[in-house]
């Protein structure tokens, strides 16, 4: 959240405080501009001065009220930001403290495989062409990590910075399709795909392609051999874009549900990194989803597996 965001609330607050302030005194006016005048026009002027001298203390007071209240609200704007720096600051540690811990296993395997080669120079070359493409594997891991947190950062720091464009998802659907095909066909997995011909959206490619490559990628390492996926575009509504994606594998227990979405969260740890899970996957899904102006949600799929609903916005 950007730091200035206590003082967008703060003068939200003093704009709503002194409009209703200002309502009430502006009705006030009328109210006694409308008796004075009943009373001129009877010729009567009994409780005219007084009526304007309240006028007067009316915006007197109206006027130092809202000073006060500007005063309120530059305090509450402080407190605001404050508590959100204190929150930040204390997710920022956590989540250093979990990504050294998941660049901490990497490292670490990489450079026992590279000192064992180095200790053993007469080591036979089958054993030290199997330790390379474990470091191999290892390094592939750890790019994949730091692309994940990388993503990530770009939208917490600088979304403004990213590329807009307006496209099709349907196209870009078909090639993560393509490319996701062998993976499928050695799991034995089918998908079914239900889309309309055109999906227009006004967003980042990038981004749009994480969220199906790291849906299907999840089901392809999670749900199971023989399991079937589905994708299918609901239509739209309030403006978005509505999108179901399930799969009818192993799926989860329900405590874990709530915290799929969390960075670096994995439901079985020891099969996630064997099988080279960052813990981001879900997590890039979820943010790149709010950064299209949608929401995301998952449950349980009556079929069993997970089943995600989410949106992301109609192109205008």
């Amino acid at each position: 959240m950007p730091a200035n965001h206590g003082h967008r609330m703060g003068f939200s607050f003093f704009i709503s405080m002194a409009a209703l302030l200002w309502v009430f005194v502006g009705c006030s006016i009328y109210y006694h501009y409308h008796v004075a005048t009943n009373y001129a026009e009877r010729g009567q002027d009994a409780g005219h001065g007084s009526d304007m001298g309240f006028l007067w203390i009316s915006v007197y007071i109206a006027l130092i009220l809202t000073l006060v209240l500007f005063r309120q609200a530059r305090i509450l704007g402080r407190m605001i930001n404050r508590l959100q720096e204190k929150e930040n600051s204390k997710l920022k540690r956590q989540l250093s403290v979990n990504m050294s811990h998941e660049l901490k296993t990497p490292v670490a395997s990489i450079q026992g495989y590279i000192e064992t080669i180095l200790q053993n120079p007469e080591m036979d070359e089958a054993q030290r062409t199997q330790f390379l493409s474990r470091c191999h594997i290892q390094t592939q891991r750890l790019t994949s990590l730091l692309r994940g947190i990388n993503t990530l950062n770009r939208m917490d720091e600088a979304p403004e910075q990213l590329e807009i464009t307006n496209l099709d998802l349907n196209p870009l659907i078909s090639g993560i399709m393509s490319d996701v095909q062998l993976a499928l066909s050695q799991r034995r997995m089918d998908i079914k795909v239900e889309i309309p011909e055109e999906i227009p959206i006004m967003g980042n490619e990038g981004l749009l392609y994480s969220i199906f490559r790291n849906l299907l990628d999840n089901s392809i390492a999670y749900a199971g051999d023989g399991t079937t996926i589905r994708l299918a575009c609901t239509g739209t509504r309030n403006g978005l874009w509505h999108f179901q994606y399930s799969d009818n594998g192993v799926g989860i227990s329900d405590e874990h549900l709530p915290n799929i979405f969390n960075r670096f969260y994995r439901v079985d740890k020891g099969r996630s990194r064997r099988i080279g899970g960052t813990g981001l996957g879900l997590a890039i899904v979820k943010n790149a989803i709010l950064f299209h102006g949608g929401q995301i949600s998952a449950h349980q799929s009556p079929v069993g597996g997970l089943c995600f609903d989410f949106s992301l916005r109609v192109c205008q």
